[in-house]
């Protein structure tokens, strides 16, 4: 039997977002501007709480960077290579998340950036965000900051070279590992319902990871695995295995039943096992 929502929580990579864009662009962007900068930073090592410059942008910049455990910030060189590492390891990271996501800013808005998704999410996002009680919000490992400057420069599918789209103002909220945790921890979903102020089988959270799925479901979420082009093959074994319930699009998954008029609408869940 369909169960009601009030709102929908989107993962991002693999889900909303093609994986090779983070891996392909985001991550290099990140990684190739960590290798012209940090260097010029020496005069600074090894890195203390207390370090700081005079120059705002170094300030600036140094602030992501002594969040990096000491052992890692006593010249430019170790450092490097531990956020190579982490790259390498796709190691979820906080600091390595936050410092990522400050410099993405500088190539989204110079405008060589733009984020590619999928074709039927922004459409999706729009018309959910309009029918769910508490609409669309954003579960990811990347920072808070990253998400909300992802969903302000999305790539115009209609029109590549227009202009970049905002759409942040049809999300309701975003969450990451800092002020939910990591995302295949059941006490993560647990922490969002309550932020949201939600039961958990009010909220449907759709991820292309399995193992976020099942901490979803063991939270009391309803939860999709979502399978996008460029993802990871989920076995058929585990999908039946689990009953995980699959989907390949975010069209077509809500649908409202008519009540009496002096009632509100509601929504209701489809189930779309493929």
């Amino acid at each position: 039997m369909a169960s009601t929502i009030k709102t929908l929580l989107l993962d991002i990579e693999g889900t909303i977002c093609p994986i090779a864009f983070v891996k392909d662009v985001l991550y290099p962007y990140a990684y190739q501007t960590v290798l012209s900068k940090v260097p010029t930073l020496q005069q600074y090592f090894p890195l203390t709480p207390a370090t700081s410059s005079s120059d705002p942008n170094d300030n600036d910049l140094l602030s992501y960077l002594k969040k990096f455990p000491s052992e890692v910030t006593s010249s430019p060189d170790t450092l490097i290579a531990h956020i190579s590492s982490l790259i390498e390891r796709d190691i979820k990271d906080t600091a390595l998340k936050s410092l990522q996501g400050y410099l993405w800013k500088f190539g989204y808005e110079s405008g060589e950036i733009k984020a590619p998704l999928f074709a039927d999410v922004v459409p999706a996002i729009k018309k959910y965000s309009k029918e769910l009680e508490n609409g669309v919000s954003i579960y990811s490992s990347g920072s808070v900051p990253a998400q909300i400057l992802l969903f302000k420069y999305v790539l115009n599918n209609d029109d590549p070279v227009a202009a970049a789209l905002d759409i942040n103002p049809y999300l309701t909220s975003y969450f990451d590992t800092v002020n939910a945790g990591p995302k295949t921890v059941t006490k993560s979903y647990t922490s969002i319902a309550e932020q949201l102020k939600l039961q958990p089988k009010d909220i449907l959270f759709l991820s292309d990871n399995a193992l976020e799925i099942d901490a979803a479901l063991a939270a009391g979420f309803q939860a999709y695995l979502t399978v996008r082009p460029g993802n990871a093959p989920v076995s058929e074994a585990l999908i039946t295995e689990k009953n995980y319930k699959v989907i390949t699009t975010l069209e077509n998954l809500l649908v409202k039943k008519k009540r009496n008029k002096k009632k509100k609408n509601f929504v209701r869940l489809q189930r779309t096992n493929m």
